[in-house]
């Protein structure tokens, strides 16, 4: 029969079913893109070609064309079968009778050939061959048989490793589980024994301990005084070594243990209005001792440490020193800059800065309050030691104006000429009395100066020493090294500060020229110091042609 497309049989034009497959391969087909065969469908030539070869086989077998066995076709084939001989007799038709010639005799006995394999004699055949003369029923039990026996090995494998791998997380689930109940256990434990702890606490806090007050003094501030700030030095004497606890408003600020005599706690931070100061201490025989002040903060001075909006202007101060008696910047045609170290509380970084200094042979300028001298006299030696030049940083920094409440350089009450003028003496005294060359500069704590103050200090033989400013932060040489931590006003990462100053008077014909930076020997910083930066910040200064110098080199060439 011929092969027509769908669209050109008369088939076609009678009523299909909506959904045909193909006879062979059961493809269910696209409608007008199949071939038919009478009332077959197909979906390609190959499915048609395989369908008629089935269709002949079978039409053989119905007709009695192919009764013999393939197999038997197949032992013949290899001479193990004989042939029958013919009848004797005559054939049919008209030509004479013919009979079959008789075998001669065998000279040897004729050995039988062995019966090969019969997967050798099926290896030989073609697909075709091997269907021959078979059914639909025993070609699906052979189709069966074939897929079983086809089981390839990596599917073992592969269940195996399903099977180990399932197994593998049940043991992790379970002990996931135990480790949680052991934590439990734990959590549990440990809860009971907070409680305990927090029983005998509770316990002990409702025990009287007998406090003795005589074997501990509080020198300063003194009870009632009025602290113009919000800062202040607590200073004091202990008859015996004891482990001492500063405690400001009920609340714990500072700890550490001191031999007999003397201490002082720093830079202890006051709110604004009434405060309480306690110290207490207990010596190795746990005796308790204890002593208390009040101390008024007036709540004009009671303000941030420095209420500066960062991001925006700030009182600008003059870099012009006639105009305010205020030295912040030399000449600005000529390419140097001066370091400048402020000391009054802290002394952590001092070691590493004055390292980093003296290996790149840079002299710079400290600034120093006189309690600090007194307790860090090694230091300070070394400081000369080294090149650099001392300041006066007051004696034990006090706020001289109001900029830490309003930003305005207003001078507090009580800051008169007589104390000012003594402030800067007395340090000039133990500069002296400790054998240490000082120059007559000072730099105001906290930068808090104006015109007033600085012409008392120059009655008394001062120049003030700022630092460069201009309107804001980010246009001054400032470095707020002292701000604590990320995310409080004011703080700044190094990287942030680095550049700063290297971007400092860019677009303007002076950059940096005559710049005073400003930064401090010691901080309560802990994460990202500034100090770490401060040889690299030199490096690229030098190598952009800066020169360094001291305050009174700067000053000697105007």
């Amino acid at each position: 029969m011929a092969k027509h497309r769908h669209k050109s049989s008369r088939a076609a034009k009678a009523q299909k079913p909506l959904i045909r497959q193909c006879v062979w391969c059961k493809k269910v087909l696209k409608t007008g893109d199949y071939l038919t065969e009478g009332k077959a469908a197909f979906c390609s030539p190959t499915c048609l070609t395989e369908w008629k070869t089935r269709q002949s086989i079978v039409k053989r077998e119905l007709d009695g064309q192919n009764r013999s066995s393939l197999f038997e076709q197949r032992l013949k084939a290899h001479g193990l079968v004989g042939v029958m001989p013919a009848a004797p007799g005559v054939t049919e038709g008209s030509a004479p009778a013919v009979t079959a010639p008789e075998a001669p005799p065998a000279a040897h006995p004729v050995q039988e050939k062995p019966l090969p394999d019969r997967r050798e004699i099926i290896r030989g055949m073609t697909v075709a061959e091997f269907l021959d003369g078979r059914t639909d029923e025993e070609i699906e039990k052979l189709a069966e048989q074939f897929t079983a026996r086809r089981a390839r090995p990596w599917l073992n494998a592969y269940n195996i490793a399903l099977a180990a791998l399932a197994i593998i997380l049940v043991v992790i689930i379970f002990a996931t589980f135990r480790k949680k109940e052991r934590y439990y256990a734990i959590a549990l434990e440990n809860k009971h024994k907070i409680e305990t702890l927090k029983k005998k606490v509770e316990s002990l806090v409702a025990t009287t301990v007998p406090v003795d007050t005589a074997g501990l003094l509080i020198s300063f501030p003194s009870d009632g005084q009025v602290q113009n700030g919000r800062t202040v030095n607590v200073r004091g004497s202990v008859q015996d070594s004891m482990a001492l606890t500063l405690i400001v408003n009920n609340s714990i600020r500072a700890q550490r243990r001191v031999p007999g005599g003397p201490f002082e706690f720093y830079d202890v931070s006051l709110n604004g209005g009434d405060n309480n100061l306690a110290v207490k201490g207990v010596d190795a025989d746990n005796k308790v001792y204890s002593r208390s002040v009040r101390v008024s903060v007036p709540e004009k001075a009671a303000g941030a440490r420095r209420n500066i909006n960062y991001d925006g202007d700030q009182a600008y101060v003059p870099n012009q020193y006639p105009d305010n008696l205020n030295y912040s910047r030399g000449n600005p045609n000529k390419k140097q800059i001066a370091l400048t170290f402020d000391g009054g509380s802290h002394v952590g970084e001092a070691q590493n800065i004055l390292d980093t200094l003296k290996s790149r042979g840079i002299k710079a300028t400290f600034f120093i309050t006189g309690e600090f001298a007194e307790r860090h006299v090694g230091l300070l030696r070394q400081i000369i030691a080294d090149g650099h030049v001392l300041g006066n940083h007051s004696w034990d920094h006090p706020h001289l104006t109001s900029y830490a409440s309003d930003a305005t350089q207003t001078t507090l009450p009580g800051v008169t000429r007589e104390f000012l003028q003594e402030e800067l003496r007395k340090t000039s005294r133990l500069f002296e009395e400790l054998g240490l060359p000082a120059t007559h500069l000072w730099r105001a704590p906290y930068g808090e100066q104006n015109r007033a103050l600085n012409a008392w200090a120059e009655e008394a033989g001062y120049k003030h020493i700022g630092w460069t400013q201009g309107t804001s932060w980010r246009t001054n040489l400032d470095t707020n090294d002292w701000v604590e931590h990320p995310g409080e006003a004011g703080f700044f990462y190094p990287d942030e500060v680095v550049r700063k100053i290297l971007s400092f008077g860019k677009g303007t014909p002076y950059g940096l020229n005559g710049g005073i930076v400003l930064m401090h020997i010691g901080t309560l910083r802990k994460d990202f110091p500034f100090y770490q930066k401060i040889g690299a910040l030199i490096d690229t200064l030098k190598a952009s042609g800066y020169r360094f110098v001291t305050v009174p080199e700067m000053m000697a060439n105007e």
